[in-house]
């Protein structure tokens, strides 16, 4: 039977082993990504935010990064039967990881460099995941890689398929990524801040060309940014991270317009208004993140938050229910 969700995360922790402890980078998160929509995930860096993504692509640093519990439940459809797979049960490396990796399950990152091997040009790294994850031949795969280059918005997209990445400018390199990401339909995309050192009309292009090709292949989104801008204008329902911690999740709308968590709040005040008369002041979050080494007993937000109690500092807040569908882990819903 086809489920209503295609990715759901259920108390995840995830720590990394150094020489100096144990960071723990997330802290039991929960959350679902529901078919043909867009889940925005916000919050600082350091949060958790890329750790989560990598953690659903198995790609953590091994053996530093590990997952200490939870589950990852990937809803993959094979001839319309939906097939629940848990991809913290599969091996990084095998076979079955490596038939979703990359097919199924897309990423996007946050520096095209990073992901595009300088040595080899656009079209063979394109072509290397269409005979990885498709029976295309070369001659198919060759024209099915240059259209999708093309559907990104890339111009002479024969010459940008010989091109090295060196020769391309940094919005290019980043169309040339989500050609790459989209060639094989996946069915879920995460794009890791995507629009990261690019400039405000570039990452516009970026953002649409994006929710453009969403729409044509039907596909679900975890959009990463800590752009609310971005938040507001692209996604259906938000979740806010602080320190490896959902604190609040709502929909888009019922965020922007009545938060209920003091960090949400404080995000939302130091957002600059526009136009020549906005004099508004902002208001800046006082304090810094706690050092991620450090052991936390009540609330992580507790030493920034103008609203902390005494039970605030020694216990930690559940999420609770403030709305329909909206939650905020804060004990001010809770007394």
């Amino acid at each position: 039977m086809q489920t209503d969700d295609i990715l759901r995360v259920e108390d995840l922790h995830v720590e990394f082993r150094t020489e100096d402890g144990i960071v723990n980078a997330l802290r039991g998160i929960d959350f679902s990504v529901d078919r043909g929509t867009v889940l925005g995930v916000v919050g600082e860096s350091g949060c958790g935010k890329s750790v989560t993504a990598t953690s659903i692509m198995q790609l953590l640093p091994r053996p530093r990064g590990v997952i200490k519990q939870g589950r990852i439940l990937f809803n993959r459809l094979e001839g319309g039967v939906a097939e629940e797979v848990d991809i913290t049960a599969l091996a990084p490396g095998g076979s079955r990881m490596r038939s979703i990796r990359g097919n199924r399950i897309a990423m996007i990152f946050q520096e095209p460099m990073t992901s595009l091997n300088p040595v080899y040009t656009i079209g063979s790294q394109i072509m290397e995941v269409l005979k990885i994850h498709t029976s295309m031949g070369s001659a198919e795969g060759r024209e099915w890689a240059i259209d999708m280059l093309r559907r990104v918005g890339l111009p002479k997209p024969v010459n940008v398929f010989e091109s090295y990445p060196h020769s391309l400018s940094g919005g290019m390199r980043q169309r040339a990524i989500i050609a790459m990401a989209f060639s094989c339909n996946p069915d879920l995309l995460l794009a890791d801040e995507p629009t990261t050192a690019l400039d405000v009309t570039t990452q516009a292009k970026i953002l649409d060309i994006i929710l453009s090709l969403q729409d044509e292949f039907n596909m679900s989104t975890v959009l990463i940014t800590h752009d609310l801008g971005v938040i507001a204008e692209m996604t259906k329902r938000v979740v806010v991270m602080y320190l490896g911690r959902i604190v609040e999740e709502a929909y888009v709308h019922d965020l922007f317009h009545d938060p209920k968590h003091p960090y949400t709040e404080g995000l939302l005040k130091s957002i600059p208004g526009t136009g020549h008369r906005v004099k508004q002041k902002l208001h800046p979050i006082r304090g810094s993140v706690p050092d991620p080494y450090t052991k936390i007993d009540g609330c992580a937000f507790a030493p920034r938050c103008p609203h902390v109690m005494k039970k605030c500092v020694f216990e930690e807040p559940p999420l609770f229910p403030v709305g329909e569908n909206h939650s905020a882990r804060c004990w001010l819903h809770g007394r």
